[in-house]
Order: structure tokens, then C-alpha cells, then sequence
């Protein structure tokens, strides 16, 4: 009779172990395997404790692609979407931000117009910022620094002549319609020659217009300081590129496709001497601070300490030149200078 009680109290023990398990088991499944729950654990991951191996990782670009990303392998044609420690950003952080400032790269890139800057702002230096607001747009760099405070900077400039008649012929064929618009009524159908030697070339519709504006008014403060630590020209694209790649290290850059032109146009070198010389006149502070006859150039490699030094004296030497008119764009510096 004890034996077949026993028997009976063991049987019934290792069914209630089985219906235990079962009940583990099905738990587990649904918590565990789900596809759908699965997402619930994802979701958690940022907040668990990292090894101290991770922890310690720089916090700069180191850690960044150039995409500004981690170096994390992605799906097959995907950007990666992870970020390591040192390389977060809130998306609060982006709200003010306008134009080409990459909060993960700490760089901002300030872009003058016609100057070759389309193929930066669309690179993968800004992808973090491009999933927030346009990176489009041409801002000035006082602005810019005043939103990113001890971020790198860095522009790029061209010969004024040369950047002139760029943006006459985008005007004339390819830009968007207010800015078409504008050239037909402005312009009208007068050749760059004959635009130049009118009365309407350098006065105050001229100045107003983005893209004739001095290259130096995007670039310098209120207070006459160079606004950016790096100077690039566009003359020279390869080896402002190198001079890119030395600056943003450790952050490694991807090569930069530069755009294939959609129109073609003249060159300084085709014009009239006498248009050219007009040009170069009118953009004269330009020519002084970039293009300089008696000092480096741009393409040189002028730091910003010595292109604000350069700043006084230029207006100096070019408010004194005979049929030099001052220029009154808007935007900081007030007058341009």
C-alpha cells in the first residue's frame, strides 16, 4: 500500500515538472523568438551598461566613418544606423542648425555661392545633418560658428572673374526660376561683355543678388575676424582636397566626386581685357584678400590669423582706389566692408 501511495505521489510531482516546463518553454518562445517582441529588447539595448573596453573609446571622430557613422557593417546597401559612445547626438542638438553643419564630425563647411561647394554639402561629411534639415543653402559663417561653437570650419573660394561668369551663365540657364527671373529682368539679353560694360554692373540690384555677392561677406565677422580655420580654392581642387583630408584627420574622407558641369561657359582668359579688368575692380576687396598679387593666395594656404591681419589692410588699400565703389550687401560684415 506505501509503495503504490509513493508511486502515485511521484507520478503526479513529474507531471507537475512537465506542465511547468511546458509552460517555461512557451513563454520563453513568445518572449524570446517573437519577431514582433523581439523589437521590445532592441529597443532597450541603448540603455544596458557597455564593457569598459567600449566605454573608453575616444570621444572625437575617430570612431566615425565618413558618412558619420560608427564603423559598424551595415545591411547590403544601407548606411549604418548604430552609433558607439562619443559618436551620439541628441536630435534636439540639430534643431537650430541651418546648412552644413555636421554635429557628429563637429565641421562646419561654409558655402559661398559658386565657389564648388554643391559636391561638399553633398557628401557623406553631412549625412547625420541631411536627417535633419537641408544642407543645402549659403550662410554666413558668423552664424554658422555661433551655432556650432568650437567646431572645425572650413570654405572654399574661386577667382572672382572666373566665379562671375559661373554664375552669369547659372543665372541665365539653369537656375531656379525666381533667380531666372531675376537675369531676364536685370540682364535681359545682354552677353556678359555687354552686361559688364553697363551702368548696371556693380550697383546696388547687382550687390543684392546672392550670387554676385563678394565672397568676403560670407566669410569675415561683424568685427573684421576670418571666420573660418581652414581656406580652400577652387582653382586648385585637388590639392584643396588633399589640404581637407590633412585637416579633418582622424576623421578619414571619402573621395569627393566632383560635380560634371550641366552647362558649359567662357573663361576669364576669353574675355575683352578691358571686361576682365572691370570685374576684377568691382570685386576688388575679393581680389585683395584672396587673389593678392603680393602675397599668397588662397590657393596658398593663408591661415585665418593672417586673413584677418589682411582684412584692414585690404580695406585700406581698396577704399582708396580710383573708380572703386563701395559695395552694400546685406549680411555681416555690414557693407561688406
Amino acid at each position: 500500500m506505501n509503495s503504490f501511495a509513493l508511486a502515485c505521489a511521484c507520478a503526479c510531482s513529474l507531471a507537475a515538472l512537465l506542465s511547468l516546463g511546458l509552460r517555461v518553454f512557451k513563454f520563453g518562445k513568445y518572449l524570446r523568438f517573437d519577431s514582433a517582441r523581439a523589437t521590445f529588447w532592441e529597443d532597450l539595448r541603448p540603455a544596458l551598461n557597455m564593457p569598459d573596453a567600449v566605454n573608453s573609446l575616444p570621444d572625437r571622430a575617430t570612431i566615425a566613418t565618413p558618412s558619420g557613422h560608427p564603423n559598424k557593417k551595415g545591411k547590403k546597401g544601407k548606411m549604418p544606423t548604430g552609433r558607439l559612445p562619443g559618436a551620439r547626438v541628441k536630435d534636439a542638438e540639430y534643431d537650430k542648425d541651418v546648412g552644413q553643419i555636421s554635429r557628429i564630425n563637429k565641421v562646419i563647411f561654409v558655402h559661398v555661392p559658386k565657389t564648388g561647394g554643391s559636391t561638399i554639402e553633398q557628401s557623406k561629411l553631412f549625412y547625420d545633418a541631411k536627417k535633419h534639415h537641408p544642407v543645402g543653402g549659403h550662410t554666413h559663417a558668423e552664424k554658422m560658428r555661433n551655432l556650432a561653437p568650437g567646431f572645425r570650419s572650413f570654405s572654399m573660394v574661386r577667382h572672382p572673374c572666373e566665379r562671375f561668369i559661373s554664375a552669369f551663365t547659372y543665372t541665365l540657364t539653369r537656375a531656379p526660376e525666381p533667380e531666372l527671373a531675376w537675369h531676364h529682368k536685370n540682364i535681359g539679353s545682354r552677353n556678359v561683355t555687354a552686361y559688364v560694360a553697363s551702368s548696371d554692373f556693380g550697383g546696388d540690384v547687382f550687390w543684392k543678388f546672392l550670387h554676385f555677392r563678394p565672397q568676403h561677406s560670407f566669410l569675415f565677422f561683424h568685427n573684421g575676424t576670418f571666420g573660418v580655420d581652414l581656406l580652400m580654392c577652387q582653382d586648385n581642387w585637388t590639392k584643396s582636397m588633399q589640404r581637407l583630408r590633412e585637416y579633418m584627420k582622424p576623421t578619414v574622407i571619402l573621395p569627393f566626386h566632383k560635380r560634371a558641369r550641366s552647362t558649359t561657359h567662357s573663361k576669364c582668359s576669353d574675355l575683352p581685357k578691358e571686361t576682365r579688368q572691370r570685374i576684377e575692380r568691382a570685386y576688388a576687396m575679393d581680389m585683395c584678400l584672396f587673389y593678392p598679387t603680393d602675397a599668397p593666395t588662397a590657393c596658398s594656404g593663408v591661415s585665418a590669423n593672417e586673413m584677418t591681419a589682411r582684412y584692414q589692410t585690404c580695406k585700406s588699400r581698396v577704399s582708396g582706389q580710383k573708380g572703386v565703389e563701395p559695395q552694400t550687401c546685406p549680411g555681416p560684415p555690414r557693407g561688406c566692408w
